[in-house]
């Protein structure tokens, strides 16, 4: 069946052959409000130390329960076959403009505003985002404050960092400003419910009500509609991510717990975090209570994190948000980068980053050739490839690329998906696309001789100002062509209207 068949198309027969110029090589603890109104003074202590001690109490149950559990089952057992591994590590497909991720946007069988990114962890059904490598993600929970809020968002400009502030409802609605504050420095607002209630005690009319209440008074801030929940208290089942996850929220937890919340002093905060990784998530409260202990810790940490060589920076962002971690203001292809991801020609990758010089794979190349050319569903040719079965996930791009004449296929009848583009190859590409303009004279590089078998596409690329060389003088025409060069040339494309 031709693919487009599957979608109720039948492709017009526009006849002729394909070209055969033979293959393109190419835990929260929190104040505990029990009403919509914020509780001060005595009776937030008070709740605070009924909290503590009902935590001792059911950490000596847990103890307790640890030591049984450990009598009665023996240390050679083993998960049950197919169980999934118990690991610490759970790595994901690459983002849109690569391998693994439907080119009409989307992973299959993952909800595109929900990727969990490359590293994640899972604790009990929990999906962690984490923080992008190099980096450790320092998050506040139970604000904004008015008083603490704003010195904890000072000292991290003050050392270029940013943080994550899951914030309380009733607090947001108190103060918009603080909100609107986060996003104006460029901090992530995440949803930490309105009350600050143990969400598994809830109904579901409750919990529903919790998590898209505190949404309604983030955005009422001015901050864009949260990504993550964070649980108070950590208490969280299946029922409460279900509910959550219908809403688009991802549970958000953490794995280095400062206790700040206890003032146990500043030094003995800044220690507690003094192993931390990257990959790491840290658990710090700028609200409701009297947080000075956790601001006068955190200028020593962030300096600790970067004689070691690590930053603070967000997590459960996006990148229409705040952009890529790694495509910063100032980049060289900046630029580029953004106006193709803004026409929806591609997106980054689950973890925040885009890779500018990471390399391009065929399938992904013709995804974004097809989405520019508006995603046809008609073409002139189509051929199987053996490697590119029905209901592959790139079928109708390499369909219409190798149906359209722009790339073909191998002498064993292979398409090599996952091979990577070679420079020589985009401009093949290009060229074939513009129609395949007659180009004679010796392209401008030592390394492409006037009989290379790519010569014209490659002089004509560079005469039209597509593709560049090197300050060697070469063309470097196998090497793999980079994600931000790709960027480049479709501006440039664009410019002189390349179809």
């Amino acid at each position: 069946m031709h693919p487009a068949a599957r979608f109720g198309f039948v492709p017009a027969d526009l006849g002729g052959p394909r070209s055969g110029d033979g293959p393109v090589g190419v835990g929260s603890v929190g104040a505990g409000y029990a009403s919509g109104s914020e509780r001060v003074g005595d009776d937030r202590v008070g709740a605070r130390r009924r909290d503590d001690r009902r935590r001792s109490r059911l950490g000596t149950a847990a103890v307790i329960w640890a030591v049984v559990v450990a009598l009665l089952v023996p240390l050679t057992a083993v998960a049950p076959a197919g169980a999934e591994p118990d690991a610490a590590f759970v790595p994901v497909e690459d983002g849109s403009l690569d391998d693994g991720v439907d080119p009409h946007g989307a992973e299959p069988g993952v909800d595109p505003g929900l990727d969990p990114i490359a590293g994640a962890g899972r604790s009990g059904g929990t999906v962690m985002l984490r923080p992008a490598p190099g980096t450790v993600a320092l998050t506040f929970d139970d604000g904004p404050h008015p008083v603490y809020t704003p010195q904890i968002m000072s000292i991290l400009e003050g050392h270029g960092a940013r943080g994550t502030f899951f914030v309380i409802g009733t607090a947001a609605r108190q103060y918009p400003h603080l909100i609107a504050d986060m996003v104006r420095r460029g901090h992530s607002v995440q949803n930490h419910t309105v009350n600050h209630p143990f969400l598994t005690r809830l109904s579901n009319a409750g919990i529903t009500g919790e998590l898209a209440g505190a949404n309604d008074a983030i955005v009422a801030g001015g901050a864009p509609r949260p990504r993550c929940y964070r649980p108070p208290y950590g208490a969280t089942d299946g029922r409460v991510r279900s509910i959550a996850a219908g809403m688009g929220l991802t549970e958000q937890m953490w794995n280095i717990d400062t206790a700040d919340y206890t003032r146990p002093g500043a030094h003995v905060i800044r220690q507690r975090v003094a192993g931390a990784r990257s990959g790491d998530i840290v658990l710090f409260h700028d609200g409701p209570a009297n947080r000075e202990q956790t601001v006068a810790a955190l200028p020593g940490i962030l300096a600790d994190l970067r004689a070691r060589g690590l930053r603070a920076d967000t997590i459960c962002q996006t990148w229409a948000e705040y952009g890529f971690f790694d495509v910063r203001p100032g980049h060289p292809f900046e630029a580029d980068i953004t106006r193709l991801v803004n026409r929806g020609l591609a997106t980054g990758f689950a973890d925040n980053t885009f890779r500018p010089g990471g390399p391009i794979t065929r399938q992904a190349m013709a995804t974004l050739l097809w989405r520019r050319s508006r995603q046809p569903l008609v073409w002139p040719d189509y051929h199987r490839f053996a490697d590119v079965p029905p209901g592959h996930a790139f079928e109708l791009p390499i369909a219409w690329l190798t149906g359209s004449g722009l790339a073909t296929g191998y002498a064993d009848n292979t398409f090599a998906p996952t091979a990577l583009v070679s420079r020589q190859a985009l401009a093949v590409m290009v060229w074939r696309l513009s129609g395949r303009p007659r180009y004679a004279s010796a392209p401008p590089f030592r390394d492409v001789p006037h009989n290379h078998a790519f010569a014209e596409p490659i002089g004509w690329a560079a005469a039209a100002g597509l593709l560049r060389g090197y300050a060697d003088g070469t063309f470097r025409p196998t090497a793999p062509v980079s994600r931000q060069a790709v960027a480049a040339l479709v501006t440039r494309a664009d410019a002189i209207r390349v179809p």
